[in-house]
């Protein structure tokens, strides 16, 4: 379900003062005014943006899909759940409403897109573990249930903390979900989970990976709960799934059937967790709690003291190798590096492609836009500008653009 304090209005004037005192006074014990690290170099700077039109009531978005006719569709957090742009950026509709009858969605997660033009969109309800189904046209079709235990995902888990819990991606004729039975309620919980092979009836084929198979042999994962390292992954074309091993920084690629076909390492820019993206996230997570109007005052006191006075436990040490992972239409992984430049979660605006060289290709997104869905012309994805506006957008590539190599 969608967080309610996202829609609260903001609490008396008094608790926000005492609340962003606490802050400074956090501030201050790391280091007052503490500056953002400095970017490295990029080899690809993008700057051309182009918002998409005519829809002002789309917020939490999840996720988006793109069809074969390049029709785009987007999930948000509140009813309507699904909303559909042209191939030119130009709202057109919107379903999806809220229940448990046909085409209505309690909690959607995520969505994959139609394989053909006249073939059904996906998307995931958790709170059913149901894979809903809509037609080209948003009619709803037959959806079918998915037969796993489910878990207990906080509701506002996407608020904070990056890494897609309960994401589904579409794989050959059947679909990858992660299934997090240990339940998650924050980001080093992402440890027990594991992905889980549908197909097409909602059936559990199997376990594709499981994440805890990654801890054999790497060094202890430590108390930290914020900012550490967690697997990332990804469908890719031919039927591969990409996985990021963030404790030994490699890629691995695994068939449908769970057989590692491949693997490829990965070099980070490495650095430590700063006192920059401490703060940025303290006043994120401070933030969010003051918009709960029946928050105590003494709550919020709790909160900045407990991450002021655990820092070095609550934090990790170095910054996450990667926040988050797509693969482009020739199957090249690309990985977000961690940064609190725009984003408190890590969302940077710096994609380090695995291009076959051995440096890779560190490409640049235009400021406070986060790509969802690459394809041959550009990508697609989300910018939210500095009051929490989302707008779903397009940022074009060049011709040729990472044909060969950089």
């Amino acid at each position: 379900m969608p967080n309610p304090r996202v829609h609260r209005r903001w609490a008396a004037p008094a608790l926000a003062r005492l609340a962003v005192a606490a802050v400074v006074g956090l501030c201050v014990a790391c280091s007052r005014g503490a500056p953002p690290p400095a970017e490295p170099p990029a080899d690809h700077v993008l700057r051309d943006i182009r918002l998409f039109q005519g829809d002002s009531t789309l917020h939490d978005v999840r996720g988006l899909a793109l069809a074969p006719d390049q029709t785009v569709w987007a999930l948000a957090g509140a009813e309507p759940f699904v909303h559909v742009y042209s191939p030119g950026g130009r709202f057109t509709r919107a379903f999806g409403k809220k229940g448990r009858g046909p085409g209505e969605l309690l909690n959607p997660w995520s969505l994959a897109g139609a394989a053909s033009a006249d073939s059904v969109l996906r998307v995931w309800d958790t709170a059913t573990r149901r894979l809903a189904s809509f037609s080209p046209a948003g009619e709803p079709a037959a959806g079918v249930t998915v037969r796993t235990a489910g878990s207990a995902v906080r509701g506002d888990i996407r608020l904070v903390s990056y890494g897609e819990p309960q994401k589904m991606e579409r794989l050959g004729d059947g679909f990858i979900v992660q299934d997090d039975a240990g339940g998650v309620s924050q980001t080093a919980d992402f440890w027990a989970s594991r992905l889980l092979r549908l197909s097409t009836e909602g059936a559990v084929v199997g376990t594709v990976v499981d994440f805890r198979e990654f801890l054999a042999g790497a060094p202890p994962l430590g108390t930290a709960t914020v900012f550490v390292p967690v697997p990332l992954w990804t469908t890719c074309a031919g039927e591969k799934l990409a996985v990021l091993d963030p404790l030994r920084h490699r890629v691995r690629w695994y068939g449908a059937d769970g057989r590692a076909l491949a693997e490829q390492a990965y070099r980070p820019e490495r650095r430590p967790v700063t006192d920059h993206d401490v703060q940025r996230y303290v006043r994120h997570t401070v933030e969010l709690e003051m918009r709960d109007q029946n928050l105590a005052a003494r709550r919020i006191t709790r909160l900045v003291s407990r991450m002021a006075s655990q820092r070095r436990s609550l934090f990790g040490r170095e910054a996450p190798p990667a926040v988050a992972i797509l693969c482009d239409h020739q199957g090249r992984v690309w990985l977000n590096r961690f940064s609190t430049a725009t984003s408190p979660l890590g969302y940077g605006s710096d994609w380090h492609v695995l291009d076959g060289t051995e440096r890779g290709t560190v490409v640049r997104f235009p400021s406070r836009f986060r790509p969802a869905v690459l394809s041959r012309d550009g990508a697609y994805g989300v910018h939210e500008d500095g009051l929490g506006v989302q707008t779903v957008a397009f940022v074009p590539f060049a011709r040729g653009f990472l044909a060969a190599g950089r």
